[in-house]
């Protein structure tokens, strides 16, 4: 898979989660395809902090439809959501502190991490929720 390529794998079942899961594979590609160009540094830092922002509104749906359904292991999986946005802010800031450089490094992290926690955690996670909860939808 091409890096924030979306494919079929990736998709819960969850229209209203699978389109939020598209968004951010959206933000990381556009994060991307400017740090492969080259791109402007103050426009690619406004689209790394576009990505953290829409992630900590998809961890807080995705994290209340689970409350709502019951998950027992919500309070691991919003741990993992504290765990990357405390690695991003961490990262942005020693970017904008000039500590870190604005890199691939950065896209194969956040690539990895949210691809990943998309096919171990979220695809369980929702099933569960689907499973045990009539009618369940996190637009409902």
């Amino acid at each position: 898979m091409k890096r924030f390529e979306w494919d079929s794998t990736l998709e819960t079942g969850d229209k209203s989660i699978d389109d939020q899961h598209h968004t951010l594979f959206t933000l990381g590609k556009e994060f991307n395809i400017a740090i492969m160009n080259g791109g402007n540094p103050t426009i690619s830092m406004k689209l790394i902090q576009d990505l953290a922002n829409y992630a900590v509104t998809h961890f807080n749906s995705e994290e209340g439809w689970m409350r709502k359904a019951g998950y027992p292991e919500l309070q691991g999986h919003a741990a993992m959501h504290e765990d990357l946005k405390r690695k991003l802010v961490n990262r942005i800031v020693a970017i904008k502190n000039g500590q870190l450089p604005m890199s691939a490094d950065i896209c194969i992290f956040l690539h990895d991490w949210i691809t990943h926690h998309i096919l171990e955690q979220d695809l369980r996670a929702i099933k569960w929720c689907k499973d045990h909860v009539e009618n369940a939808t996190s637009a409902a």
